[in-house]
């Protein structure tokens, strides 16, 4: 009986509680019935969102329409929505994110059946996310600005609306002060653009914001970091430059990257001679350390070799400048030497003065027909710099005469000259190979019109093995048969096996020789070159002027150039191997005595590595490069001749072929040395690698481990 009861009082709580559970599933039911529906014209095309604003769910529905809307759109945007309780206020959420709502709108009516339009939906501001959502019909969350963050006190209020003395426009929104002049408030606006406002802002916070406003006193010297000073005729008025007004490093008027400018004309005037930077009559300014980022020196002891030259400027250093007699400070120095610089006129002027004052220059030699040394055609420089023209002053050489360095005359000559026509002088000419041009011209020969001027360059002497080169491309024809020139392009090959110590001449014809002979003097760039491997054409790989040969050869095999191995050694170079077209290392073994009673020194063959750059200097402090050995035989022997020596027959063909100290044949140790290597790039500064703070660390872990070691003991 007991359980019975027990059994109908469970039963009758279950069905209370089935009860209970079917009155809540049906009024969730009815909840849900009464979604809120919207329309995909805030999604996705073809989808509806329906938000639960009761459970705050939402889900999709893809098979509900708008009522009334017979075709999709021709209705318009159409919602509807059941007013209850639960869903008079409904919300929609678009597909990113972003809620709307019906009830915060002003019109916000609620019919049994409301049916109204996307366009009456208020979108929900989010402030700090950067949109200004603004809506005059909407009640709540209408913002004014929105410029990402909420902050207060920067233009834009935590809510979105515009701070008193501001104005923000755009989205996000850019706050900017009101100029409202005097406010006390130095503003962005008032800073860099009218209207200024003195009783605003000063120098002390308009300087350095990029923009140089006079209207405060910007100038070069009272705010450089916003106002570079520039010379404005270009650099032929530029004397030199400073790294700023004060206490600054120097430059010569090539630099870019100083942009504080001493200016000729700002001085003295405007500057009408000839290149106003070339060394002459003693226009010395001061000497600097180097081209740029340099220290300077008066002329005196004058050690440095970066010169500042001037035109027509003489200049001494004194504490005072003459301005009575026409000098004039032109910059300040801090001391005799290794010094620094400052503007005359900078808040901080040095009280040493380069003072200088221009000078008359007369030329030592004009253009003129009677005077004595005097150039009679043709263009030059004059000693004060100017350029002269003395075809146009007095009308060029007449008749038969041609014009020969400078000066009209009808005699035969034969002369070397650059390629714009100035003569050379038996000098050194600068050559980089492939790039210099020279001309060899023939004057007043009255050479015979129709044939050919063959021009041909020796080497020392006028003999066939010493040839250079030929041109033979000239034609002669009336007009040039008593001036006629032909150019040579110095290539490397011109230059494999010649003697550079000796002059390079010129004939015409076979006849006429040149008069100025000149010497070459090859230009190689040997700034990171630390192997045979960086010369680029034959001439400058066979003359090795950076002297890398016997290192590349160390360093790629491992011998001692010019060491005595007990009876020979190896003579070390580098080498083009035409084949690959490329430089390399390159040794051969010398005996020291004849391995026999006819041995030639053609016998032994010779090594070369073809080098492959895998990492440049360019990259890091290191370079890594490979290297394979590839051996080069010398003369064949005959049975008699091999006799005695040692070996190797290769192709039926018997060559000279010793073992080195490692009793290895020397065509063997070249064709197995194959390897790769790092080495360091020269001129880089290494950092030490063991240091204060390395010798610090060191010493604790010896403390440390010599702690450790006792604790274990007890």
């Amino acid at each position: 009986m007991k359980r019975r009861r027990i059994l109908l009082l469970f039963l009758g709580l279950l069905f209370i509680i089935i009860s209970s559970s079917s009155v809540f599933a049906l009024e969730a039911c009815q909840c849900k019935a009464e979604f809120c529906r919207s329309t995909s014209a805030i999604l996705n095309y073809g989808i509806f969102e329906l938000y639960d604003s009761f459970m705050g769910t939402t889900t999709i529905d893809a098979n509900w329409y708008p009522p009334g809307a017979s075709l999709w759109g021709q209705q318009g945007n159409i919602y509807h929505h059941i007013c209850s309780d639960i869903c008079s206020f409904p919300t929609f959420v678009d597909k990113n994110g972003y809620r709307y709502t019906k009830g915060a709108r002003k019109d916000n009516l609620c019919s049994s059946i409301d049916i109204w339009d996307y366009n009456e939906l208020c979108r929900e501001a989010i402030h700090g996310d950067g949109i200004v959502i603004t809506d005059a019909e909407c009640l709540v969350n209408n913002e004014q600005c929105d410029d990402g963050n909420i902050i207060s006190g920067d233009g834009c209020s935590v809510t979105g609306q515009i701070e008193s003395g501001y104005s923000c426009t755009g989205t996000p929104s850019v706050c900017t002060r009101i100029a409202t002049c005097p406010d006390g408030t130095c503003s962005a606006g008032e800073k860099i653009s009218s209207p200024y406002c003195p009783g605003d802002c000063d120098i002390s916070e308009t300087c350095g914001d990029g923009v140089c406003n006079s209207a405060y006193g910007e100038t070069s010297l009272t705010c450089f970091s916003d106002c570079p000073k520039t010379c404005s005729l270009g650099s032929n008025d530029i004397i030199m430059k400073l790294s700023s007004p004060s206490n600054a490093h120097g430059a010569l008027y090539t630099d870019t990257n100083y942009k504080y400018d001493i200016c000729y004309s700002e001085i003295f005037g405007i500057y009408s001679g000839g290149n106003p930077h070339i060394s002459r009559n003693n226009n010395k300014i001061l000497n600097l350390s180097s081209t740029t980022d340099a220290h300077a020196e008066i002329l005196v002891p004058g050690s440095y070799t970066n010169n500042v030259n001037y035109g027509n400027l003489t200049c001494s250093a004194k504490a005072t400048c003459d301005e009575a007699n026409g000098e004039k400070c032109v910059v300040t120095i801090s001391g005799n030497t290794n010094a620094h610089l400052a503007a005359c006129g900078s808040a901080n002027p040095f009280a040493t003065k380069i003072c200088c004052k221009p000078y008359v220059c007369v030329p030592k030699i004009n253009c003129s027909l009677t005077e004595e040394g005097g150039k009679q055609c043709g263009t030059f420089t004059d000693s004060c710099g100017t350029e002269r023209n003395c075809d146009l002053e007095l009308g060029g050489c007449q008749g038969s005469y041609s014009c020969v360095e400078n000066i009209c005359t009808n005699r035969v000559a034969t002369l070397w000259s650059d390629i714009a026509g100035i003569s050379y002088s038996s000098e050194k000419v600068n050559v980089v190979t492939g790039q210099t041009t020279v001309l060899m011209n023939l004057f007043n020969a009255n050479l015979i019109p129709g044939a050919k001027a063959v021009f041909k360059v020796y080497n020392g002497t006028i003999e066939e093995a010493n040839l250079v080169m030929t041109n033979d491309t000239v034609t002669i024809t009336e007009a040039n048969k008593n001036k006629i020139n032909a150019s040579w392009t110095i290539l490397p090959e011109n230059l494999v096996n010649k003697d550079l110590t000796k002059a390079f001449l010129f004939t015409v014809n076979g006849v006429q020789i040149s008069e100025n002979p000149i010497y070459l003097n090859l230009i190689v760039e040997c700034t990171g070159l630390i192997s045979c491997s960086g010369y680029e054409d034959s001439a400058k790989c066979e003359r090795d002027l950076c002297n890398v040969g016997n290192k590349s050869v160390e360093e790629t095999l491992d011998i001692v150039c010019g060491m005595d191995y007990g009876g020979y050694k190896y003579g070390c170079r580098c080498a083009w191997n035409s084949s690959s077209n490329k430089c390399g290392p390159n040794y051969n073994r010398i005996e020291l005595s004849s391995p026999s009673a006819a041995f030639s020194s053609d016998w032994p063959g010779s090594c070369f590595f073809d080098e492959n750059i895998e990492t440049s200097c360019t990259s890091d402090e290191f370079m890594s490069y490979s290297w394979s050995g590839e051996w080069k035989w010398g003369k064949a022997l005959s049975a008699e001749e091999s006799i005695g020596l040692e070996t190797t027959t290769r192709d039926s063909k018997i060559y000279y072929d010793p073992l080195n100290e490692n009793d290895v044949k020397e065509s063997e140790a070249c064709t197995n040395s194959v390897g790769q290597k790092t080495v360091p790039c020269p001129s880089q500064l290494k950092l030490p690698f063991f240091n204060l703070l390395n010798m610090i660390i060191s010493l604790i872990l010896v403390a440390g481990v010599y702690s450790w070691m006792s604790v274990r003991k007890k």
